[in-house]
């Protein structure tokens, strides 16, 4: 009989602890290496202040957030906002390190949708891997990427997805110190989405989209490729102040 309760045990044990392994989240990787500031910039008259352009910034954050660590630490109201919207993962989050520089090229406003595109330059981002920060490739196909974000607004008086309970999001534990500018946060405390729902974020290869983020990343770099990396693997990229932050 001891020995029939002791397999009962064990097995009970077995299927708890199987449940309990289900139930941990993906995404649950302790102390990765994040240290990653966002800094914008934006054509002439576009306010990187306005909800509109909050919104398309939070949504872009979020995603590198998500791609580095993880959606549980995206700002807050951006997992219901987004649904199944973003960069698809092919791996677990590695972390990031360095500063992810982006321009807000376009950005339309109706009463009721938004529709933006964005260029992302990944030159000054790294993860650590072996002990190393992985240089960037030295060509724009890699290393520059256009976005094409839209949004609409569902009210209660149109139909809106299901929408879930409110969510808790974590806040990224620094392993270097991120600041903003003078007063501001590096990232947002509130839900700045409301009721607005992502219904497009996709990268864009289309010429239209990646003419503009083209010529942008020439002038920053000086030529159509990015420069030489300045530093070395064992050296991690420059970690810039957030612009223009929360």
């Amino acid at each position: 009989m001891k020995r029939v309760a002791c397999l009962a045990i064990a097995l009970a044990a077995a299927l708890s602890l199987t449940a309990c392994t289900r139930e941990t989240p993906v995404e649950n990787v302790p102390d990765l290496l994040w240290a990653e500031s966002f800094r914008w910039e934006s054509t002439p008259g576009t306010d990187l202040d306005s909800p509109a352009a909050q919104l398309v910034r939070a949504t872009v954050e979020s995603d590198e957030i998500t791609l580095t660590l993880g959606r549980r630490y995206t700002y807050p109201g951006y997992i219901d906002a987004a649904g199944e919207h973003g960069t698809t993962r092919t791996k677990g989050p590695q972390g990031g390190i360095g500063t992810l520089t982006m321009k807000l090229v376009e950005l339309e406003q109706e009463p009721d949708a938004i529709d933006a595109l964005v260029c992302l330059d990944t030159t000054q981002v790294s993860t650590l891997v072996d002990g190393k920060y992985v240089l960037p490739k030295q060509s724009p196909f890699y290393v520059l990427h256009a976005y094409r974000v839209s949004a609409r607004l569902f009210t209660q008086s149109t139909e809106q997805p299901g929408s879930a309970s409110p969510r808790q999001n974590l806040v990224p534990r620094e392993t270097h110190p991120l600041s903003g500018p003078s007063g501001r946060s590096a990232r947002p405390t509130a839900d700045v989405f409301g009721d607005w729902m992502i219904t497009e974020f996709a990268m864009s290869a289309a010429p239209e989209s990646r003419a503009p983020c083209l010529e942008w990343a020439e002038q920053r770099w000086g030529s159509p490729n990015p420069p030489a990396p300045t530093r070395t693997e064992s050296e991690p990229p420059v970690i810039e102040p957030f612009y223009p932050g929360w």
